[in-house]
């Protein structure tokens, strides 16, 4: 652009008007080229206060990050909106909750790829493997071992349990003894009376030295122990046949050497000699709980069964199968530790005869021989 600046001569002392007619004509000049900048600028920048969203741009916030640190929780990314109110009373998880929730390294006790089960996947928090892993531990297999084994390797593996199991062709139900559990094996096997073992009595209840009934815990008496095999036999008063031995073959006793014997046929373990002593029930029943002899302390008084499969029949005085070992005195019946269905007293045996009676501790008439046991099922 060229101007003249004849066009504008105006007369003026020292040609000082005329300077100052140039100087507003640029700056008119630099005002509208600006101007022209400006406009063309504003084509590509927009509107600088849209009322709508910024096009498809979105994000999570600082609160999905919190909740899927602490729950998983899936909720995001949101589009940015517009905010139509000012900052209110809200409040959000700061950034020192997020990083708490964080997790950090553990090299100590954080698992490796080589401690979970191969396939599974999981966040490692050792420097190593910091970050998602899969693991690569190998799932074990169930292992048989040969009958009758006792050792046999098992691999290295993640197992579930109950897996490694001793294959043993004799271990089955009927084969264990009713009421016993071998390996999760119940059993159900019910032995014949006589057959290898003493029956039970089925007494519950115990009473004490005024003939009471009371709770039978270290009482030391049969409704205790409550030990024998199924089916139950009752006792009863009177003479009774002796137990027969089914199947038995062999020395029904062994003598260890120790004053201690052994019946082979009914695995009690008895005193070679029974003490000469006399007692009351009571007394009898006291004196077993604390007996301690041939370095055993679990002996016991005897229940009526227990005493009674000892008795022959064919025998007398004392009333004991021929051959026995033992050395007892038969002046007087041998207490029990079996209370009678009438709840007066105990059961007794006479070692002389093989006869079965009730001591009445009312009567307080219940003198007798002591013989103590160990053993029994």
């Amino acid at each position: 652009m060229i101007l003249d600046s004849s066009l504008f001569t105006i007369p003026y002392m020292n040609g000082g008007w005329i300077m100052r007619r140039r100087h507003i004509v640029f700056a008119a000049v630099v005002l509208v080229v600006f101007s022209v900048w400006v406009l063309a600028l504003s084509e590509y920048a927009g509107d600088s206060d849209p009322t709508y969203p910024p096009g498809s741009t979105s994000s999570y916030s600082l609160e999905d990050i919190y909740n899927r640190l602490v729950t998983g929780a899936e909720d995001g990314p949101r589009p940015f909106t517009e905010p139509t109110d000012g900052l209110g009373t809200a409040t959000m998880h700061t950034l020192n909750d997020i990083l708490g929730e964080a997790p950090a390294v553990d090299e100590a006790n954080g698992a490796t790829a080589a401690d979970v089960l191969s396939g599974k996947t999981f966040w490692g928090l050792t420097s190593g493997e910091w970050g998602t892993q899969t693991g690569t531990a190998a799932a074990g297999s169930d292992v048989l071992g040969a009958e009758g084994s006792i050792a046999f390797p098992i691999p290295d593996g993640v197992y579930s349990g109950k897996t490694a199991t001793a294959q043993d062709g004799d271990l089955l139900e009927g084969n264990i003894r009713s009421g016993i559990d071998i390996f999760g094996v119940s059993g159900t096997l019910i032995e014949a009376s006589g057959a290898a073992r003493v029956p039970k009595t089925g007494v519950t209840k115990c009473l004490n030295d005024e003939g009471l009934v009371i709770p039978c815990e270290g009482t030391g008496q049969d409704g205790e122990y409550q030990l024998g095999v199924l089916p139950e036999w009752s006792p009863s008063t009177g003479v009774r046949g002796a137990y027969t031995v089914y199947g038995f073959t062999g020395a029904r006793f062994t003598d260890h050497g120790d004053d201690t014997v052994t019946d082979n046929w009914t695995r009690l373990m008895w005193t070679k000699g029974a003490p000469h002593a006399i007692h009351r029930v009571i007394d009898a029943l006291n004196f077993c709980n604390d007996f301690s002899f041939a370095g055993y302390d679990d002996w016991r008084l005897p229940n009526v069964n227990e005493l009674h499969s000892l008795i022959d029949l064919t025998q007398s005085g004392p009333a004991l199968p021929a051959g026995h070992p033992f050395s007892v005195f038969t002046g007087l019946p041998f207490c029990t530790s079996t209370l009678d269905p009438g709840e007066h007293g105990f059961y007794y045996v006479s070692l002389s005869d093989g006869d079965v009676g009730v001591f009445d501790l009312i009567q307080q008439n219940d003198n007798c021989s002591v013989w103590p046991v160990r053993g029994g099922q």
